[in-house]
C-alpha cells in the first residue's frame, strides 16, 4: 500500500511559534511534524505540496536522516510555493528564516557580510566565511546560489552572486528541484549539473532557464549559472 502524506497540511495545523514561548513552541512544532511523518510514512506518492520519496525524489535513506528542523522548514516552503510572498529572491529566504527560528542566519551576523552586491551576495559571503558553501551533495533545505542572473550582470565576465533559492528535492538522476522567488512569485525550478547544457529531455526539465536569454542559449540554464549550495548543517 502506498500512503501519500501531505506534510504541509499536517504541520499547518500545529501551533506556530509565539513571541512569549518562541523556542518552546517552535521545538514542539518541529518534533510533532517529524513524528507525524515517521509514524505514517510507508512510501509516498507524488503529489503537489507533499514530500515525494523514492525513485522520483529524495531516497528513503536520506529522508530518515533529515532532522526535525528541516521537516518543519520543508513544510513552510511548501505552504509558500506558488504564492507571492517575500517580494524577491532574498526576501523569500528572509521570510523562511524569520518563520523558522533563524534557521539560515542571524540578522546581526549577516550585517557583517553586507558589503555590497545585495542580500543574496551577503548571505553567500556569510556561508563562505563559515566554510558552508559546496558544489555537491545538496540536501533538502540547503540554500542554492546563482551568479549573473540580472540584466545588468548577465553578460559580465566577473561572477556576481545575484540570486538565491532553497533546495526542495534531490533526485537520484542528479536533478535538484529548488524553490525561488522570480518575478514576485515563489516557484519550483530544476537544475542538473550532470546535464548542464540540456534544458529538457523528453517531458522532463533538466535545467530551467534562470536568466532571460535568446531561445537555445544554454549559458542561461540554471546549471551554467550555479554558484554553490549553502549547507544548512552549519547552523543546526
Amino acid at each position: 500500500m502506498v500512503i501519500a502524506i501531505d506534510l504541509p497540511k499536517i504541520c499547518k495545523m500545529l501551533p506556530l511559534k509565539t513571541y512569549n514561548l518562541r523556542k518552546t513552541m517552535y521545538k514542539f512544532k518541529i518534533v510533532l511534524c517529524s513524528l507525524a511523518f515517521s509514524l505514517f510514512m510507508a512510501g509516498c506518492a507524488e503529489k503537489n505540496n507533499a514530500l515525494t520519496i523514492g525513485d522520483a525524489s529524495i531516497s528513503d535513506e536520506l529522508a530518515f536522516k533529515l532532522n526535525p528542523e528541516t521537516w518543519a522548514l520543508l513544510s513552510s516552503i511548501d505552504r509558500k510555493t506558488g504564492k507571492r510572498i517575500g517580494g524577491d529572491c532574498s526576501g523569500f529566504i528572509t521570510v523562511l528564516n524569520d518563520r523558522n527560528d533563524n534557521i539560515y542566519f542571524d540578522s546581526s551576523e549577516l550585517m557583517e557580510h553586507m558589503s555590497g552586491g545585495g542580500k543574496s551576495a551577503g548571505i553567500y559571503r556569510l556561508y563562505a566565511a563559515n566554510n558552508a558553501i559546496s558544489t555537491e551533495n545538496p540536501r533538502p533545505g540547503d540554500l542554492i546560489f546563482f551568479y549573473n542572473t540580472t540584466s545588468r550582470t548577465k553578460n559580465s565576465k566577473k561572477k556576481h552572486i545575484t540570486h538565491i533559492g532553497v533546495v526542495r528535492d534531490v533526485y537520484k538522476d542528479g536533478r535538484v528541484g529548488f524553490i525561488h522567488n522570480t518575478r514576485g512569485r515563489n516557484q519550483l525550478d530544476y537544475m542538473n549539473l550532470k546535464k548542464n547544457n540540456t534544458h529538457r529531455a523528453g517531458t522532463k526539465i533538466e535545467n530551467s532557464y534562470i536568466v532571460s536569454c535568446a531561445r537555445g542559449d544554454s549559458s542561461c540554464l540554471s546549471a551554467n549559472r550555479f554558484a554553490g549550495f549553502g549547507k544548512i548543517a552549519w547552523k543546526l
